[in-house]
């Protein structure tokens, strides 16, 4: 009887340590599938801070627009036109006219756009019809989040820019 205890033990001899390598790997594939998912979600996470900024922009011109009603046609920017040259009207010294605060709204909400969103350019455009009402587009180069996904991967190799444009309307 002895003979068969050890023979039936030695039959088992190592089925545990198979165990725990199938419960490593099963653990492993787990822990790699959360580490690609937190890379995902900050890919993601930095297309809506992108996003959020671009809408803070757009919100800041629109505001700058409302508080010099007198001057807002001359709110209006293409993508490709050049900042216009500006005065400080922040400083204390400074007494603005209200055409120079339009520049200065213009230039330095454009220098704000091209410091904050990566490859930033903007432009605002006045819309037809009996109400004054104007768009404010926002272009950024969003390559960096998009090449995260296979999509983005093949445009990228392809030799295609991924652009992404934020427009925002209002009416004064």
């Amino acid at each position: 009887m002895k003979h068969r205890k050890q023979r039936g033990i030695k039959g088992v001899a190592g089925v545990g340590l198979i165990e725990v390598l199938v419960s490593l790997l099963v653990l492993s594939v787990g822990i790699l599938g959360i580490v690609g998912l937190q890379t995902r979600a900050l890919q993601l996470n930095q297309g809506v801070l992108y996003q959020s900024r671009a809408n803070v922009l757009a919100y800041d011109i629109m505001d700058r627009m409302r508080s010099n009603q007198s001057q807002i046609d001359n709110y209006q920017i293409g993508l490709t036109d050049p900042k216009p040259a500006y005065t400080n009207c922040q400083l204390s010294t400074a007494n603005c006219s209200p055409a120079q605060m339009t520049d200065f709204d213009l230039g330095s909400w454009r220098d704000e756009v091209e410091n904050v969103l990566p490859s930033g350019t903007s432009s605002i455009v006045r819309t037809g019809g009996a109400q004054p009402s104007f768009i404010v587009t926002l272009q950024f180069d969003s390559s960096r989040v998009e090449s995260a996904s296979a999509a983005g991967q093949e445009k990228l190799a392809a030799g295609e820019s991924i652009i992404q444009q934020v427009s925002f309307r209002t009416a004064f």
